[in-house]
């Protein structure tokens, strides 16, 4: 008989997004991998009119597929994300996916979609593993990192910027997987490039989604790797501005120009800059102004 988990829904990534309910236990110990052959059944998850619980939609038909992990056929978020929760499962398992709204959406190559649906239904019917990442060799790792580099890049002209950070995450994680391993000249100096490119453009979606914090990290391990970077120094500026870090900031966007004289886009941000200062000391004048009226007044 089948093994219903009692679990409740679970986040499976960092940012909280999406979150699983494991409905049956799979019957194997390996999940899905990178590169794997997978048959999959998906089945949409509607919401109840009536109330906050999720059913399976039995009006849409079971949508069977083959997927190779890791290679959506299109630039959909969606699709992205649905292999990344097709990792994280076994065969025979089912598990329930539920995702925020923009997630949700249709997608013409995996499953047919309605507006109330919040999530899929996956089945993993059968697996193929594909060659462990650590039996790749340098040169392969590094073919397939510039290949989501490209994707990600796509996805980032086409405004598709969760797609595309994604994809860049997914490009570090091969190269950093690469560890120290010894490669020649060239495959390391590819190595260390695609790296400080996959964080900048990487930053750059968090710059778009205002995730500062994760820009100034981004940016500052790309300008341990380059540290004439122009991009790093101008998108970590950005990022200090918009934490109101305006020394920092100033650092940053000063040194961008002295790279780059004739860059127009950061000195508007150091005119930028200049008027969140003089805001700023205006108000700090306004405060010290009241704090004496109000002594004398005493």
């Amino acid at each position: 008989p089948d093994h219903l988990s009692q679990s409740p829904y679970r986040s499976i990534h960092h940012t909280h997004e999406m979150e699983k309910l494991l409905v049956r236990e799979g019957r194997d110990f390996q999940l899905a991998s990178e590169n794997s052959l997978v048959t999959v059944k998906i089945r949409a998850l509607v919401q109840s009119d009536s109330s906050l619980e999720y059913h399976v939609d039995e009006a849409e038909d079971d949508v069977r597929t083959d997927v190779v992990c890791g290679s959506p056929d299109d630039n959909s978020l969606l699709n992205y994300w649905l292999h990344e929760c097709i990792q994280t499962m076994k065969p025979g398992e089912v598990s329930q996916f539920r995702m925020p709204p923009d997630l949700s959406q249709p997608t013409t190559t995996i499953a047919a979609s309605k507006p109330e649906i919040i999530g899929y239904e996956i089945e993993l019917l059968s697996l193929k593993r594909g060659h462990d990442l650590w039996k790749w060799s340098p040169e392969q790792k590094l073919d397939r990192a510039e290949q989501l580099k490209r994707r990600g890049t796509d996805c980032f002209r086409a405004e598709q910027i969760k797609a595309a950070a994604l994809n860049f995450s997914r490009s570090l994680r091969l190269i950093i997987s690469m560890g120290e391993q010894e490669v020649d000249k060239e495959v390391n100096r590819h190595r260390r490039q695609l790296r400080c490119v996959c964080y900048l453009n990487l930053a750059a979606c968090q710059l778009r989604e205002k995730l500062y914090k994760h820009v100034i990290e981004n940016c500052s391990k790309a300008l341990v790797i380059d540290s004439h970077s122009v991009k790093g120094l101008f998108r970590r500026g950005q990022a200090h501005l918009g934490v109101n870090d305006y020394e920092l900031a100033r650092q940053d966007l000063t040194f961008a120009l002295s790279l780059e004289p004739n860059n127009k886009a950061i000195k508007e941000q150091l005119r930028l800059l200049e008027s969140k200062e003089r805001e700023r000391d205006a108000q700090y004048r306004k405060a010290l102004g009241k704090i004496f009226h109000s002594t004398n007044d005493q």
